[in-house]
């Protein structure tokens, strides 16, 4: 009896093994797992974030998994100190799901932007349109400026694969 039990547990755990790894593997893809290891895991809490977000909105139409759906894109990415100073102004500790989701959103721009490619006054569309972002270039140095007038400094990028991230201090706000 008590092999028999043994047996059955150890099946039942390697059941979910590969049905996990799956999972995991497709929410992001590359992408997540290179900007998670980026830094001694300085951007880990946006994974974090965006895991979670894709976990609860995926199937309803408002918040597809764009990092591994083959198109092109630019991401924002806000270090932890920039969620959690995001948190601490929400006011919760893992804030409002649906401004979290609308403000990753908001850090997505359609298209992959190489650092060479942004123009003075250009006008940058994220997949939460409806407030676009506006580029200023200033002596090679490269600034958005979100709807709310907040601006962050592109200074380095990195890529996987059709996505190019932007690490930056903070999160830009629609």
């Amino acid at each position: 009896m008590k092999t028999f039990t043994i047996t059955a547990l150890l099946a039942l755990f390697c059941s979910f093994l590969p049905a996990q790894a799956q999972q995991t593997g497709e929410i992001g893809g590359e992408a997540l797992q290179l900007l998670s290891r980026t830094d001694n895991g300085k951007y880990d809490r946006y994974v974090t974030e965006y895991k979670r977000m894709y976990a609860m909105y995926t199937g309803d139409g408002t918040f597809a998994d764009y990092l591994t759906d083959g198109k092109k894109y630019t991401v924002i990415v806000p270090d932890n100190t920039g969620i959690e100073v995001y948190y601490r102004t929400e006011g919760a500790a893992n804030g409002n799901p649906p401004r979290l989701r609308n403000t990753l959103k908001y850090n997505i721009i359609k298209g992959k932007l190489a650092p060479g490619a942004f123009k003075d006054g250009q006008t940058l569309y994220t997949l939460f349109p409806s407030h676009p972002l506006t580029v200023t270039v200033k002596k090679d140095k490269v600034y958005l400026t979100d709807k709310q007038g907040n601006r962050v400094r592109l200074d380095k990028s990195f890529e996987s694969g059709n996505i190019i991230f932007y690490p930056v201090k903070t999160l830009l706000r629609y």
